[in-house]
């Protein structure tokens, strides 16, 4: 009996680590030196994690000083929602159901504890915010915004320059998650003053699981969650991931070199992806028609009677890897919240996230079309 296929397109969960960036973890495990000793070992470690600092700061339009690793983006939202709400006087955060959970997760805890007050910017059917009509409470001192870059469901690109430049005008904080932007485009933080803090996982972008990192302005004046020590310059405590940090660092400077090749590449899968579901009457959910939607995020409606985690077991068993939405809220029975908030229909329908990433081929998709044709048949 023939093996099954495997074909791996969940990429917006987790990218493959790329060998350029293992072979420099590899490397650098080998140099054991705790980056706060003095001692010169000590130095090296230092150096290392510098060196991915400021090149990331660099691309960022910030100081390196504003730049702090940490294990990753829901670490980094938790730690600077703490730090508006305790340290800035945020009394309310406007934020979208179609946010990634780590957000809305993280707000409904600080609510609980009496905190905060959450308002949600309303969305129309396909996932675009309704921003732009909002009451003069939800804008100025007291007021944070929460919006992030890339939707990692649906794809959809919020136009977190607008909102900065209207953020900036009225003195209301603006924080984005910016996971899904790094290799395809981020905002200049230079070049758009009103966004206050991004934050990225390395393992968004083909580099190791659990290492990340913030994009702090200075004038935020950030304070570590976490107390008992004074690492990153006393915005992160805790012992230095030296191997993690240096191989993040390469990994965003491979992504951000290849970024024109890697959208170019992408918009040729998408285009397969799109032309083969047209010719199989299938739905999709999103914004997916806009030129600033993901090239590599597609979320599939597809008709099914059963329950979705059955039909990505079926599929898995003939070799697709795929996903309801967000890793992080697998399994829950309650689906995916993104595409409850977009109103999509649910009865006899099953929705399926599809993401690509750079080592994905054309003939993938080709057998991914066949293989859920092969399920959807005998089911």
């Amino acid at each position: 009996m023939d093996a099954p296929v495997s074909l791996y397109f969940d990429h917006a969960a987790t990218s493959p680590i790329d060998p350029e960036v293992r072979d420099v973890l590899v490397e650098s495990l080998s140099h054991y030196g705790n980056a706060s000793s003095l001692h010169r070992f000590g130095r090296e470690a230092k150096a290392r994690i510098e060196w991915s600092r400021k090149r990331i700061a660099d691309e960022l339009g910030l100081n390196s000083s504003e730049v702090v690793f940490n294990s990753g983006a829901t670490e980094a939202i938790y730690s600077l929602l703490h730090h508006y709400i305790y340290h800035l006087g945020i009394v309310k955060v406007y934020v979208s159901a179609l946010e990634h959970s780590a957000v809305l997760d993280s707000l409904s805890d600080f609510k609980q504890r009496g905190k905060v007050e959450i308002c949600f910017f309303e969305n129309d059917e396909s996932g675009r915010l309704l921003w732009n009509d909002l009451p003069d409470s939800a804008f100025g001192p007291g007021v944070l915004w929460l919006a992030m870059l890339y939707n990692n469901e649906i794809g959809n690109r919020n136009p977190i320059e607008k909102m900065a430049e209207r953020c900036f005008e009225t003195q209301t904080a603006l924080m984005c998650d910016a996971v899904q932007g790094v290799g395809l485009d981020l905002p200049d933080m230079n070049a758009c003053p009103g966004i206050d803090a991004m934050v990225f996982s390395g393992h968004k972008f083909n580099g190791p699981k659990g290492i990340g990192l913030s994009a702090i302005r200075r004038r935020l004046r950030y304070t570590s969650l976490f107390k008992g020590g004074a690492q990153e310059r006393g915005m992160r405590s805790g012992t230095e991931n030296t191997a993690a940090i240096e191989a993040l660092g390469k990994a965003w400077e491979l992504a951000r070199s290849r970024s024109a090749q890697n959208r170019s590449k992408l918009l040729e899968l998408r285009a397969l992806w799109l032309r083969g579901i047209e010719e199989r009457n299938w739905a999709l959910n999103g914004d997916y028609r806009a030129d600033d939607a993901h090239p590599g995020i597609l979320n599939l409606r597809l008709p099914y009677r059963g329950r979705t985690s059955v039909l990505l077991f079926k599929l898995d068993l003939e070799g697709l890897s795929v996903s309801e939405g967000s890793a992080c809220t697998s399994g829950s029975s309650q689906g995916s919240h993104v595409v409850r908030a977009l109103g999509a229909p649910r009865e006899n329908t099953a929705h399926i996230r599809i993401s690509m990433g750079r080592d994905n081929r054309a003939e993938e998709v080709l057998q991914a079309l066949q293989i859920i044709d092969k399920v959807l048949g005998t089911s």
